[in-house]
Formats: structure tokens, sequence, C-alpha cells
């Protein structure tokens, strides 16, 4: 048959970010949290929260517009305002557990797109279990509800029964919930959602040129050139060439 339209690890994403740690252990400094980077004669310097300094000819900041905004305020303002103006909404997820039997519809889909006049907070309702094998056990569902977002900024403010219970309240007559879930999860994402508005093309294009004229300064990251894991998994691909292009030339002014 045609090829599933959605896939995943068998445990999960973070198999990905294993995987890569995995490939750059023997160089990597993982839990190493950057507290300030500068530029210098020779390339960068990369300052830990231990106070721990690296130095590197080329610099790949692959981190959110906002955090990249905060690290490089003090090395170029104007690009640092710049990845400050590209805008991200909080959003949290709640995801339900239920047994198949207290869900009436057939889950025959991957979800349901919520549409904005419909009033609801949800923006979306993913079906998991069906888009995903192995995600639920025996006999149970597992669905995924979206909430937050630039229709409702302030998500975050609400406490974890809140946001179940009124995802249990949006969902259950869409699908036909009965009872209560037998697991229910929240996870919050505090502005962890670009907002590629407007203007975003011209933006990136001022930004690209900005960082180029810096010289062994590379950025990536969700919110820049997409927001979907192909879309990073690419760009960070494409930056990473173009970091190793840059240390092949000769060091020196």
């Amino acid at each position: 048959g045609a090829p599933a339209a959605f896939i995943s690890f068998p445990q999960g994403l973070q198999e990905l970010a294993d995987a890569v740690a995995s490939r750059v252990r023997a160089r990597a400094r993982l839990e190493w949290p950057a507290r300030a980077i500068r530029a210098v004669p020779a390339g960068w310097e990369i300052e830990g929260a231990g106070g721990e300094v690296l130095a590197a000819r080329a610099l790949v900041l692959a981190v959110p517009a906002a955090v990249a905004a905060r690290l490089l305020a003090a090395v170029d303002p104007g690009l640092a305002d710049a990845l400050r103006a590209i805008r991200s909404v909080s959003t949290a997820v709640v995801y339900l557990g239920y047994r198949r039997a207290d869900v009436t519809h057939a889950l025959d889909g991957y979800g349901v797109g919520v549409p904005r006049g419909a009033g609801l907070s949800a923006s979306a309702l993913s079906f998991v279990s069906t888009k995903f094998p192995g995600r639920a056990p025996e006999g149970h569902v597992l669905l995924r509800a979206f909430l937050g977002g630039a229709r409702d900024p302030d998500v975050l403010a609400h406490d974890d029964a809140t946001l179940e219970a009124r995802a249990v309240a949006e969902a259950a007559p869409m699908l036909g919930l009965r009872g209560a879930p037998v697991l229910s999860r929240v996870f919050r994402w505090p502005e962890g959602t670009p907002q590629m508005e407007v203007g975003h093309t011209a933006r990136m294009a001022w930004i690209d040129a900005q960082a180029d004229a810096r010289g062994g300064l590379f950025l990536t990251g969700s919110g820049l050139r997409g927001t979907g894991i192909p879309d990073m998994v690419a760009d960070g691909a494409r930056q990473a060439r173009r970091a190793a292009e840059w240390l092949r030339r000769p060091a020196g002014p």
C-alpha cells in the first residue's frame, strides 16, 4: 500500500537525539548551557554556565530565535533585534489514554483540525495510536489535544488539571468519549511555536546577510527556515555543510 503520511521512531523522538549525541559524543559537552558568546579575532568564544570558555573558528547556533537573540545581543544588537522580532507563542499538549470501548468514534484517520471559528481552545485533536503503531496497549487508544497558540496565548497560566478538563470537554462530543481517561499527561511549551508571519522571508534575508557578514556564524533552528522536524534536519545539514566549507578556508584575517 501507500506509505504512511507520518512516521516516527519506535521508542519516540528521544531516539533521534540519542543517535545524534552518540555520533559526536567524543567531542560533545552534554547539558552544558552557553551563558555568553563573544566575537574574537580568531573566531568565537563560547562561555559556559560554569565559566569554562571554548574557542571556535565557526559557530553554529541551533537554538530558538529568542535564545539566539539573547546570545548575540552583545555581539550584534541589530541581528539580535531581528531575531527577537520572530514571534513565538506558547502551547500545551494534553495526552489522553482511553479504553477503546469508551471511544465511539472510529478513529479512522489521523485526527481533527479545529477551525478558529469553532470557538474552542484546541486547535487540533490527533489520533496518536492510529498514526503510530505501538503508542497504546491492546484495547486502548491514545489521543492528543493541542491547546494555546495564537488563539489562546495565556494557556500556560492554567494548571494541569484545568488543561486536562478542557481537552476532555472539547474532545468528548467530537469523538464520543465516555467516562474519564485512564491516563493523562500535560506537556508545556513556553514560547515554543514560532509564527512565521508576513514579512518573514524579507527578515530572514536580512538576518542571513548580517550573519554572513560576521563570518563564521551560522544560524539554524525552528522558526527560521521552517518549523517541522524534516525542515530542521534539512536546514541543520545545510548549515553544517556551510560551516565545514568555512573551516576549509585558510585561517587568518
